[in-house]
């Protein structure tokens, strides 16, 4: 009996069906959407899934979870968020497009903040009508005063 050895595809790299050959090294993104005005706002969750299979090839819902926040004056907030998924590749080019995508969800959804995971980066993505989309890192602290999102 003949074996034969292959040397295994790096870990890190993606397997394209098409073409049988590993291509580039692709990153796990999430981005919790909450669903209270998404239910009210079905077209625009309708354009953002579409746009993130334009730019990225596709994106997977992977259930609900429930966010917990604080606002800009320590209340805290609890809201059921669908929880979106695309890999994209590892490119400044890339996670951009990905930022800008969910800049406009929450915009267009008048959301004062929407949590995006890139990779292992965890940001808020903040708007107000005030000021430009910012990101800044994620609070810590302890809470109080719950309000809670129909």
């Amino acid at each position: 009996m003949t074996s034969t050895r292959t040397t295994p595809p790096p870990p890190d790299a993606a397997l394209h069906p098409e073409s049988g050959s590993f291509g580039p090294r692709l990153c796990p993104c999430y981005a919790l959407v909450p669903k209270h005005k998404a239910r009210a706002h079905p077209e625009l969750i309708a354009r953002f899934e579409a746009d993130l299979i334009h730019h990225f090839g596709g994106c997977t819902t992977v259930g609900e979870t429930k966010g917990i926040w604080l606002d800009a004056l320590g209340v805290r907030w609890e809201d059921h968020c669908a929880v979106y998924l695309a890999a994209i590749e590892w490119t400044e080019t890339a996670r951009s497009s990905l930022r800008r995508l969910v800049e406009q969800l929450a915009h267009a959804l008048d959301e004062q903040c929407i949590f995006l995971m890139v990779g292992n980066a965890a940001t808020y993505l903040m708007w107000s009508p005030k000021e430009k989309l910012a990101q800044v890192p994620l609070p810590h602290g302890e809470v109080s005063n719950t309000q809670q999102l129909q």
